[in-house]
């Protein structure tokens, strides 16, 4: 009988880090314990908070819900995956601790993993302020599909919030968890679900099953520069990947979001920053790329400073050895 049990609902494995935000916590670990799919158990990795969250969430006193204490690491793929290895379930569900997911979400995308060859899934997902308001998407597309989506994903067609992942853990086992790279402590998620991508068919689940709350504590607004931060998350999945075609296409989209990253800081008047990212992206972009606003908005500023740019500007750009093929 048990396993028979296990066959039709397999245990799902809930990963959830957390810092100092308990209030929100107990949202999202509500947002679990009402899932109409019946076997899953969770474990809380705290990362060193120092509001009690651990206590708190082991007072619940629910057999399903576990919790790990960490020293302070501030890198969300070691905190990830410590939860991943203290977990056994068949499928590994991250969850953020601002995130609540809607009642359906684990039942659908384990119906949806039934499909052949989907070892992954992913569904729609909302961003809401914290009234509950939706908002429109800052950054990327909220469209969902299935298949082979890996080109989409870099080129951002598709947007993937963590929060909407399971994933087999056999999978994760094959490309490797989250990134534990000092460089990338931040948008792991993304360079995860590229080789997962690369690696295997996603099953889509293309309804709001998710929703992503925009608060002034979100961690993604850490990172001081998150455009560099994309950059880093292509420039990794482009070291990792044996596709020759596809490495070309990682570095193009590094160079595109070092673009980004440049005319971000000439805005903020760091025109040193600016043009070291500038020099970067210079390779890699792809020539679109390089006639776009971006560097047509980091000339007008480096000529506006006095700064000296690249020669050439764009043109010169598109003559850089190496700016459609990837770094050489």
């Amino acid at each position: 009988m048990s396993t028979r049990c296990e066959a039709e609902h397999p245990l799902v494995s809930v990963i959830i880090p957390a810092y100092n935000r308990l209030p929100l916590l107990r949202r999202t670990l509500a947002s679990v314990q009402e899932q109409t799919y019946p076997s899953w158990e969770v474990v809380v990795v705290d990362d060193g908070s120092t509001d009690g969250t651990a206590d708190a969430v082991e007072s619940l006193r629910d057999p399903r819900v576990s919790v790990v204490r960490l020293p302070r690491t501030g890198h969300l793929g070691r905190v990830r995956n410590a939860g991943i290895r203290a977990t056994t379930g068949a499928y590994v569900a991250p969850l953020d601790s601002d995130d609540v997911w809607l009642p359906g979400k684990l039942r659908a995308q384990v119906d949806a993993l039934r499909a052949p060859g989907a070892r992954w899934a992913y569904t729609s997902y909302e961003l809401v302020d914290e009234d509950g308001r939706r908002l429109p998407f800052l950054a990327g597309s909220g469209d969902t599909r299935g298949g082979w989506i890996v080109r989409d994903l870099l080129t951002m067609r598709i947007g993937v919030a963590n929060s909407s992942l399971l994933v087999e853990r056999a999978l994760l086992r094959e490309v490797g968890a989250y990134s534990e790279d000092a460089a990338l402590p931040l948008r792991g998620d993304l360079e995860l679900c590229l080789r997962l991508a690369y690696h295997a068919r996603a099953a889509a689940v293309p309804r709001v099953m998710v929703r992503v709350l925009e608060h002034r504590g979100r961690t993604t607004h850490r990172a001081a520069d998150p455009h560099a931060l994309t950059a880093s998350a292509c420039e990794r999945f482009a070291a990792w990947c044996p596709d020759p075609e596809l490495r070309r296409l990682a570095r193009r989209e590094q160079g595109r979001h070092l673009l980004k990253a440049a005319a971000m800081w000439m805005d903020r008047g760091r025109h040193a920053d600016a043009l070291r990212l500038l020099l970067r992206a210079l390779p890699r972009a792809s020539p679109r790329h390089l006639a776009g606003a971006a560097l047509r908005r980091l000339m007008r500023g480096f000529r506006s400073s006095g700064v000296a740019a690249p020669e050439g500007g764009a043109r010169g750009a598109s003559r850089t050895p190496g700016a459609e093929g990837g770094a050489r």
